[in-house]
């Protein structure tokens, strides 16, 4: 259920709440967008941070300070070490299964490798987050256009972290090939499973 806007709440309110709503959704729902014309706090919010001029701030999202870059560029050095990361690990826990046939501690390793995904998935939401309502709260003008630009950085995470979850879930529907020696096959699946992550983030 939607929040609802407090009456008398000022715009910093609506977008420091709204920064809020939207970084509990992203960690709870990872890939699944968030409404922002359905939030009343953005609703408010863009009333509230209209322009002498009656327009808005969405005209400054090509002009976002350096500081959103910053986020941004920080965000993406993240989410590749974790991918960089997570391969290593599913690739390491492919082969040991392969020589020593211990599916117990195959599937220990695996558990072990989506619990760092969502742990990674949480904490780069967090940091892009707190990283935005504080750029917020020093460029007030820009509270307009920052639930937009943030809702693409939070995308981008979920559908990251969403390509390795796929990929683990996909070894694991495997195990009876890496048991039976057919691991090439499975190496290739996943390479090619996180390959599209270089392309996602050479976009963002």
């Amino acid at each position: 259920m939607a929040q609802a806007a407090t009456a008398g709440a000022t715009s910093t309110d609506h977008f420091v709440t709204l920064m809020n709503v939207m970084r509990e959704h992203h960690k709870a729902m990872p890939g699944k967008t968030f409404a922002l014309n359905a939030s009343p706090h953005y609703t408010a919010l863009m009333a509230l941070a209209a322009n002498d001029d009656g327009s808005n701030s969405a005209q400054q999202l090509a002009q976002l300070p350096p500081a959103f870059d910053d986020l941004k560029a920080e965000t993406k050095a993240k989410l590749s070490a974790t991918a960089t990361t997570s391969q290593t690990g599913v690739q390491g826990a492919t082969n040991d299964l392969s020589a020593d046939k211990n599916s117990g501690s195959f599937m220990q390793k695996m558990q072990e490798q989506r619990d760092a995904a969502k742990k990674a998935n949480n904490d780069a939401i967090d940091s892009a987050y707190d990283k935005a309502i504080q750029l917020g709260n020093d460029h007030p003008e820009l509270q307009g256009v920052l639930p937009g630009a943030m809702g693409f950085v939070s995308d981008t995470i979920t559908t990251v972290v969403s390509t390795i979850t796929n990929v683990i879930e996909g070894v694991l529907s495997k195990i009876g090939e890496i048991l039976s020696g057919l691991i090439d096959g499975v190496t290739n699946f996943i390479k090619n499973g996180f390959a599209p992550i270089a392309s996602i983030l050479s976009i963002f």
